[in-house]
């Protein structure tokens, strides 16, 4: 198997373009700081709810969620979501999420296009999705699409002894005019969506 990966955003793309793609969201019960936070309710809506309901409203009725906990289960469920049983290995809060999604693959050979979407990302919409899945193909065929943000990186330390030259720890740090200028590198956020073409 062979698989090509995107993470992203969209506008609405004709049902043919989605017909084997698949939408995965794991959610595992075992969250430390908040307790089933997947099921915490963001405007009288979980976290959960609204992944599917967004993934819905992009056209895809391919959802999965993969869970360990009975009570996420029962609110996929309520909101017309397929459910996979996640393992312990897989649920973890050391875990990885692609041992959640090679699990999910192992049942799933008919997918040609997987969506990774968070359920702790609320702020994800429909046409995001949309438009990422059209952009596999278009202007020209990628192995993967993902969501990031352009941020400035922080963690800078003072080298020199007149503070005109300051280094992050890949040394990239340009100074200028007694001024220091960060330099700008990709960062996932926590709205990131993750796709994937899979080849077999």
């Amino acid at each position: 198997m062979w698989v090509r990966t995107i993470v992203i955003l969209a506008l609405f793309i004709p049902i043919s373009i989605a017909r084997n793609t698949a939408v995965l969201i794991l959610a595992r019960g075992g969250s430390k700081g908040i307790r089933l936070k997947n099921l915490s309710l963001v405007g009288d809506i979980s976290l959960l709810a609204r992944s599917i309901l967004t993934a819905r409203a992009a056209g895809f009725q391919d959802i999965t969620v993969s869970t360990d906990h009975a009570l996420i289960a029962l609110e996929a469920l309520k909101y017309g979501a397929m459910i996979i049983k996640r393992s312990a290995a897989t649920s973890t809060d050391w875990a990885p999420s692609i041992w959640g999604i090679s699990e999910f693959l192992e049942t799933r050979a008919d997918i040609d296009i997987l969506i990774l979407l968070q359920a702790t990302s609320p702020f994800v919409k429909a046409q995001y999705l949309s438009f990422a899945v059209e952009k596999l193909n278009s202007p020209v065929s990628y192995d993967c699409i993902f969501s990031s943000a352009l941020r400035l990186v922080c963690g800078f330390r003072f080298l020199s002894g007149r503070g005109k030259t300051f280094h992050n720890k890949q040394n990239s740090l340009v100074v200028l005019y007694g001024k220091f200028r960060k330099p700008k590198v990709w960062k996932l956020t926590r709205n990131s969506i993750y796709f994937w073409r899979m080849f077999y």
